[in-house]
């Protein structure tokens, strides 16, 4: 199976704290690994470096090398391997800078590294740090994690945000979905420098996390029916689609039904906070986005988890619970 973590210089440039991954790569460290190891043994020590873009013209005698205004290469300084032609004004965050980010977290606040690499060449880079400050919804607990990344080809904007660990099936929720709660930290364009100084006084301020305790303990409060979970469903996959056409849709009946047996049978959705919740409900759609979700690999399916269009999907999700919640 093909996998998206980075093998650039011959090895998988990813560490990790705990258990070994799903794909059994990486290397792992203990959790009392430094900043410094923690750059080394996740293969983020080199740097993304902005050259200029060249063309070659033919003339009379040969050919003129011309350059490309206000276009770079941005390539890695290590094997000189592109990442992408962005514009000359791109702000570019080192992977070593990513890593950076934790070093007073971990060193002074008892934040503890759990993860960091890179993915597809190189292209995308992250750090994720556990905090010691969960939610316990009685048997179900959700940790409370910070993730940091940032890519190398405009896909995504820098970002420093919270996220959520379901420890009894692993499925990822972003802290800060919805007006509700707010923006996380920040997303940082890369057209600005990142000023990370600012955005840890933003932490310092932020109650997001708080509202997210508040907010899930009422999500696992509200019970939800089958035929109310079959509409949440068909609300979220097919919200374009007039009801009249959905009655009547194979294709509408063959996802409710895939995601009923997650909402009655996926991990975790026995217990008591979720067992015909609207907590469930949710959880049933990180199970499927995380786990479940057609993808050419599991590194992938992560990649579009915490990146792409499976987050997307998952804060409709929640958004269609805080509606049903009456958040």
């Amino acid at each position: 199976m093909a996998h998206e973590i980075d093998k650039s210089n011959n090895r998988n440039n990813m560490a990790f704290v705990g258990e070994t991954p799903w794909h059994g790569l990486g290397q792992q460290l203990s959790e009392e690994a430094s900043i410094d190891v923690w750059k080394q043994e996740a293969g983020m020590e080199w740097e993304a470096i902005a050259t200029p873009v060249r063309y070659g013209v033919p003339t009379d005698t040969g050919e003129e090398l011309l350059t490309f205004d206000g276009r770079v290469v941005i390539r890695r300084s290590d094997t000189r391997a592109p990442l992408s032609i962005v514009s000359n004004r791109y702000k570019i965050f080192q992977p070593g800078q990513v890593l950076e980010f934790f070093r007073d977290l971990t060193e002074q606040y008892g934040f503890k590294m759990e993860t960091a690499g890179c993915l597809l060449g190189g292209t995308k880079v992250w750090g994720l740090a556990k905090v010691d400050d969960n939610i316990d919804l009685g048997e179900d607990v959700v940790k409370r994690y910070l993730l940091v990344a940032t890519s190398y080809d405009a896909s995504t904007p820098t970002i420093v945000k919270q996220t959520s660990v379901r420890v009894v099936c692993n499925n990822t929720l972003e802290v800060g979905l919805t007006s509700h709660t707010g923006k996380a930290f920040d997303s940082i364009a890369h057209n600005t420098f990142v000023d990370t100084d600012a955005i840890k006084t933003k932490m310092v301020l932020d109650d997001n996390w708080s509202v997210f305790c508040d907010t899930l303990v009422k999500l696992a409060e509200k019970k939800m029916s089958d035929s109310a979970a079959e509409m949440y469903f068909a609300d979220i996959f097919f919200d374009k689609m007039e009801e009249t056409e959905r009655a009547g849709s194979k294709a509408v009946q063959r996802r409710v039904d895939e995601m009923m047996s997650y909402f009655h049978r996926a991990p975790g959705n026995d217990l008591p906070s979720a067992q015909n919740t609207a907590w469930g409900a949710v959880n049933a759609m990180t199970y499927y986005t995380d786990h479940q979700a057609k993808s050419k690999s599991d590194d992938a399916r992560l990649n579009k988890a915490w990146f792409g269009d499976n987050l997307v999907l998952k804060t409709k999700a929640f958004n269609r619970a805080l509606q049903f919640a009456g958040i």
